[in-house]
This record gives C-alpha cells, sequence and structure tokens, in this order.
C-alpha cells in the first residue's frame, strides 16, 4: 500500500485561489489574466505560462495564467520563464481533460490493480502533447483589444512536482520549443 500513496500521493494539495493585482488585472470570470504591457495603448498578445502537476507518472492537474504583453519572442519568453517559479501558486487550476488519459493497469507481485484513467506522462506525446494536454485552457483565454492565436501561442510549460507528502515544488528539466 506505501507504493500506492508514494505513486498515487498520498494526500490532495488544496490550491491557492488566484490573487490578481487590481491596478493591472482584466475581469474574466474562468482565467486569471494580467496585462503587464509598459503603454497600455501599444499593441499587446496574450501569452501564457502554464504548469502541470505530477508524481513523475502522471499527470494530476493543470494550471494556467495568461498575461497581455508586447514586445520580441525573446522578451516575451523571458519574462514568463521569471514568472514561472511564483505565479504557479495563485494560477487557476484545471482539470486534465479526458482526452489525454488512457486505462492504466498497475503491476504488482501479488498481481494486477486496477490503476483507472490517468495522463501518464510517458504517453503525452502520443496523446497530443502540450497542444493537447492545455487545449481547454487555451479555449478559456477571453477575446479583447489583443491577439491571440490557438495555433500558434507564445507560452511556457513547467512541471510541478508533487512529492510523497503531496508538497509542490517547480522542477525546470530542460527546454522545449514547440
Amino acid at each position: 500500500m506505501g507504493f500506492l500513496k508514494k505513486l498515487f500521493g498520498a494526500k490532495p494539495v488544496a490550491s491557492t485561489p488566484p490573487v490578481d493585482k487590481p491596478d493591472n488585472s482584466l475581469s474574466t470570470g474562468d482565467i486569471s489574466v494580467e496585462d503587464v504591457r509598459s503603454n497600455k495603448s501599444d499593441n499587446g498578445e496574450a501569452i501564457l505560462n502554464l504548469w502541470y502537476e505530477t508524481n513523475r507518472v502522471y499527470i494530476s492537474g493543470l494550471r494556467g495564467k495568461v498575461y497581455i504583453a508586447n514586445g520580441d519572442d525573446a522578451s516575451m519568453l523571458k519574462f514568463l520563464q521569471s514568472r514561472a517559479n511564483q505565479d504557479w501558486k495563485e494560477a487557476r487550476t484545471y482539470p486534465v481533460p479526458e482526452a489525454v488519459k488512457s486505462d492504466v493497469k498497475l503491476m504488482l507481485d501479488a498481481g494486477d490493480l486496477d490503476g483507472g484513467k490517468h495522463c501518464m506522462l510517458s504517453s503525452l506525446e502520443m496523446m497530443g502533447g502540450y497542444p493537447a494536454l492545455f487545449r481547454d485552457i487555451f479555449k478559456k483565454v477571453p477575446s479583447g483589444s489583443y491577439t491571440f492565436n490557438s495555433s500558434n501561442v507564445m507560452m511556457c510549460v513547467t512541471p510541478l512536482v508533487k512529492d510523497q507528502n503531496g508538497n509542490l515544488s517547480v522542477q525546470i528539466d530542460n527546454v522545449t520549443k514547440l
């Protein structure tokens, strides 16, 4: 039983509701949006910081935050990366879409145990990768006086690794360009 607790986590992590900054946040209802443009009259683009919660075997939850920014791609990506270590704490949480889950069976010495439906890290690419994993969050980005193209999103994806006590920590192993 200790193996299952380590694999699937001992207790759920309580999510912290987002705290929007009143002077530069937009009221959207479903997703946290922060306008970080230095000049609000400049054209802006919706860029996303996205996180997935994992125990290194499967993905158990998603988080997302949208920023309205401007500048070149390199500076916007640098901005997202600089905020990834802290903003996950105030980002909204979302469930893992059923479309990226598969039936999982656990094999133990005593026999098979049904593991249920999970989004396995090892099969994420086969299930559509990050675009499929975060598709529902893309759909929640509100329309506005800024550019947003869900098929060509500027985003930073960061894993949040859950330890055996259910505590989350940012885990940056590598950078993948989509």
